[in-house]
């Protein structure tokens, strides 16, 4: 058994902490960012609406960092489209619970409507972009990166390895597989076989994982429930993927209906409800319309471009008719003296 690093040790204290002094660096930047547009923009009003300290610093931070900490960004390690939905999500709602606390707490006074604006456009892209620029790195570098033990060993835990290696949501450190008889040709090559599943929690206790991942859909109900039973004394985390490859997950949620011990997936169709299909056309609209401002410099390039050139061509065209048309009647001279001449 390798020994620890301290950034294996402290992953799970220290990962959150970092993205959350992120998080807070983004909103404070976005607010002075806002204030300057501002400032910048509306200059004929000669108003300079500032916040006291304790609101810049203080209260819209937190609240930002509560919607954020509440969506599990923080600790749960996911696929990153669903981390920047989670953040896209807490900071809208962290931007409307800031408008009312700045309303009802007497800043409301020193408050400019095209600040809040800015504000919320500006905290969704600096909070996203810069947690993006901190996973990145953070996979790069391979740093707090979580220890985990795979089980399973066959096509389903080369998946789900090659999907944790590219997604820079995931920061695994594989420590090694257990399954009886390993399918895969490639895993073995590259990750130890520790063991069967009868010596999975031996092995567990010994590697001193806290995370767990049961990659073998295959095999039975009943090995698995004794699995999960045997293991989960021993783990924070247990993740499993379930028999269900090939069915759409996009819209999923889960149910535990305790008594009865079962787990009932829930498929929504979110497109059926009509506010989920304005606010898609809502968006495809918008999207358009900025996407063809952004574009129209690219068009306006090539139009005039074409326009030029193909004057050009048809000016020499122009060119080459007249010195044709010189030619033919020269021709014509020449020959009406040719024929005078023999007469």
């Amino acid at each position: 058994m390798k020994k620890k690093n301290f950034l294996e040790r402290s992953s799970g204290v220290f990962a959150p902490l970092l993205f959350m002094l992120f998080d807070y660096f983004g909103i404070v930047l976005t607010e002075f960012l806002s204030f300057t547009i501002r400032d910048t923009v509306d200059f004929w009003n000669q108003v300079n609406y500032i916040y006291p300290n304790h609101y810049i610093f203080g209260w819209v931070p937190f609240l930002f960092l509560i919607f954020l900490g509440h969506s599990r960004s923080y600790r749960q390690m996911k696929p990153v489209l669903e981390t920047m939905r989670d953040i896209f999500s807490s900071v809208f709602y962290g931007w409307i619970a800031s408008i009312i606390i700045i309303y009802f707490m007497q800043a409301g006074q020193q408050t400019s409507r095209l600040f809040i604006i800015l504000f919320g456009i500006l905290s969704l892209l600096n909070v996203c972009i810069i947690r993006y620029a901190v996973l990145k790195f953070l996979k790069l570098k391979n740093i707090f990166c979580e220890p985990v033990i795979i089980i399973g060993a066959g096509l389903t835990a080369e998946c789900l390895i090659k999907f944790s290696q590219e997604d820079l949501g995931y920061r695994y450190k594989i420590v090694g597989l257990i399954d009886d008889h390993p399918i895969s040709k490639i895993l073995p090559q590259q990750f130890p076989i520790l063991g069967g599943f009868s010596e999975a929690r031996k092995i567990i206790r010994r590697e001193k994982v806290q995370t767990v991942i049961i990659a073998a859909p295959g095999i039975s109900k009943e090995l698995l429930q004794d699995l999960i039973t045997d293991i989960q004394p021993k783990v924070k985390n247990i993740s499993f993927v379930p028999d269900l490859i090939g069915t759409p997950m996009a819209s999923v949620d889960a149910s535990i209906l305790f008594s009865e011990k079962i787990l009932m997936l829930n498929l929504r169709n979110n497109l059926s409800r009509r506010y989920n299909r304005v606010f898609k056309r809502i968006f495809d609209l918008v999207a358009t319309i900025f996407g063809g401002i952004l574009i129209s410099p690219i068009i306006l390039i090539i139009a005039l471009t074409y326009f030029f050139s193909s004057k050009s061509r048809h000016a020499r065209k122009k060119i080459s008719l007249l010195q044709i048309s010189n030619y033919g009647a020269e021709c014509e001279r020449n020959v009406g003296k040719i024929f005078v001449g023999k007469s």
